[in-house]
């Protein structure tokens, strides 16, 4: 075998040079490689740049164009039911905040979002009628996908007032238990209660929370998603009437007749809310 190959060696050498195989058509060009292994990688670096400087875009409308207003023992709480939108690419919502301004007076308050619910609504008979209530989980994480909006309902509230309430109602509970750690034949009275400092810090936090003045409010709601640092910044106008304004107020009567009460200690029976609507305007994007 090895004679037959020397045998062709020494034939194809004999050749004229116009009839000799040639290896050179066979050799790539080293250029020609480079090149074809950096077009594979096109399509990776095309997709990193997309993501890259591509934002999602975030489009918001009111679904009942409305903001519900409700008194709670913590302080008022807002419940917009929102349609909320991502364009181009996927995004992760992680914050949304809402704040309401006195065009007049410039004064602000901000309320943070804490649950949301499905926007199937049922309906509960109240003592002043129909009102709306939702089932709600936590706010959490949520993802909006391309060009498929979310309808939810979504409770935004204050969480300072939430922990002021937290900390004089566990203050009060202190306070009985070093009561009956000294009596035993302690009895608990509502002059007991009503002279409590936590019971009159309570009812001051209660009434500061629900100062609502009549007015013109422009509402700024912003939404933070982790593929971007600025929030996305969505603002609407509504006018909050007297009369609403004087119907959250009345809840005062009701917080400070509960807060006496032994009911207090349990957190049961909470008194009945007024709850108010304000009509807003469509959302516009800041």
């Amino acid at each position: 075998m090895l004679d037959s190959y020397c045998h062709l060696r020494y034939k194809t050498n004999m050749l004229p040079d116009s009839l000799k195989f040639s290896t050179d058509i066979v050799k790539a060009d080293p250029n020609w490689l480079g090149m074809i292994g950096a077009g594979a990688w096109l399509p990776w670096v095309f997709k990193w740049l997309y993501s890259l400087f591509i934002k999602p875009a975030i489009q918001v409308k009111a679904v009942q164009r409305a903001v519900h207003i409700t008194n709670s023992t913590s302080g008022p709480y807002l419940s917009i039911p929102l349609s909320i939108a991502s364009y181009r690419k996927n995004a992760s919502v992680k914050e949304l905040t809402i704040t309401l301004t006195n065009e007049v007076l410039k004064t602000e308050k901000t309320y943070s979002c804490y649950s949301s619910s499905d926007i199937s609504i049922r309906k509960i008979i109240a003592k002043d009628g129909m009102i709306d209530q939702w089932e709600t989980t936590p706010l959490g994480i949520i993802i909006l996908e391309p060009e498929k909006a979310i309808i939810r309902g979504f409770n935004f509230n204050e969480p300072k007032d939430e922990e002021e309430y937290i900390k004089t109602h566990s203050g009060i509970l202190r306070r009985i238990g070093i009561e009956k750690s000294k009596n035993p034949d302690f009895v608990l009275d509502t002059n007991f209660l009503r002279d409590l400092s936590e019971t009159i810090q309570m009812k001051e936090n209660f009434e500061e929370a629900t100062n609502w003045t009549p007015g013109n409010y422009i509402f700024t709601l912003k939404i933070s998603i982790f593929e971007r640092k600025r929030p996305y910044i969505f603002y609407t106008k509504g006018n909050f009437e007297r009369v609403k304004a004087d119907q959250l107020s009345a809840d005062r009567e009701k917080f400070n007749k509960w807060l006496i009460s032994m009911n207090l200690l349990e957190q049961k029976d909470y008194p009945y809310f007024n709850t108010v609507s304000i009509i807003i305007e469509p959302f516009k994007s800041a």
